[in-house]
């Protein structure tokens, strides 16, 4: 039986932490375990599910599992000869441990404590695969792939995922594609490091603003400056009245650079690329997604 992983026991710590945008640093085991612990005690279950067992079985084999435990908030899926299942589902259920419990030992030795009532070790932690992975950039965000269970054959269930950072008004149309697993910065806890500001008048300018002068675009950007920082010195009298931190972010604009993990399906992946590649889509949008296109075609995945 051919059995494929997306992520460890660390990619769950990783996945957290990025919403104090500490993802990429490096951390003793002792303080993951902890972090790791908090999380599955805390039910904060949302960075279980960029880990995910595809194994092949037939139709029946999963079928006769899924029904004898279905619940309407089980989310495991078969297509075409591979079942799929993320940490998160065995962490809501955890009587499906059982058919995953020689997976789970040896590649999430600390969850799978947990789950069983062990008091997991530092040194059995698996560790993260994450690496400076292929990525693309440009003036408004980048794209890197982090890891992905694809091979050869090519699969509806094989998973990917990435890392993207990109201004809050392109990520809220990027988590319109609700199918896959998404975990981001949180301004409650991490200031802005960046605001997006174009760069040049074509970025400016489409065709419904013909009949503006292309000489306006100093003078626009200028009070596009200005206004942003108008709106951060508000910000800074908030924060000095003591103002909680999760009522000011709701002042900071669309234009807020943000982060965040991205966990999906080839199935979703594809339907993502067909809409946001298309001519109507958003031109910044467009090549956020021609940036994923190129990521996993470079690498023979499509």
């Amino acid at each position: 039986m051919t059995i494929r992983i997306l992520g460890s026991d660390e990619r769950v710590v990783r996945v957290a932490r990025i919403s104090y945008a500490r993802h990429d640093e490096e951390f003793p085991a002792e303080r993951q375990l902890k972090l790791l612990r908090f999380l599955f005690s805390r039910k904060h279950l949302s960075p279980f599910e960029h880990c995910v067992i595809v194994r092949e079985e037939s139709k029946e084999e999963w079928a006769e599992k899924f029904f004898r435990h279905y619940r309407p908030n089980l989310l495991w899926y078969w297509s075409d000869g591979r079942s799929a299942i993320s940490l998160r589902q065995l962490v809501e259920f955890p009587q499906l441990v059982e058919y995953y419990e020689d997976v789970l030992q040896e590649r999430f030795p600390a969850v799978y404590d947990l789950l069983v009532g062990k008091e997991p070790s530092p040194d059995r932690m698996t560790r993260d695969d994450y690496t400076e992975g292929p990525s693309v950039s440009f003036p408004f965000g980048s794209v890197q792939l982090v890891a992905q269970t694809a091979d050869a054959q090519k699969h509806d269930l094989d998973y990917f995922t990435f890392y993207v950072r990109a201004p809050i008004f392109l990520a809220r149309q990027w988590m319109r594609h609700r199918f896959g697993a998404f975990n981001e910065r949180s301004m409650r806890y991490v200031d802005p490091d960046q605001i997006f500001l174009p760069a040049a008048a074509e970025d400016f300018y489409g065709p419904e603003s013909a009949k503006l002068k292309r000489g306006d675009y100093d003078a626009l950007r200028r009070k596009a400056s200005d206004y942003l920082r108008a709106l951060y010195s508000v910000l800074d009298v908030l924060k000095e009245l003591g103002v909680r931190r999760e009522i000011a972010r709701a002042y900071y604009p669309l234009g807020t650079m943000t982060e965040f993990f991205w966990t999906v399906p080839r199935l979703s992946l594809m339907n993502f690329l067909s809409l946001r590649m298309e001519a109507h889509a958003q031109v910044e949008m467009r090549l956020l997604a021609t940036g994923v296109y190129r990521l996993i075609s470079q690498r023979g995945e499509l």
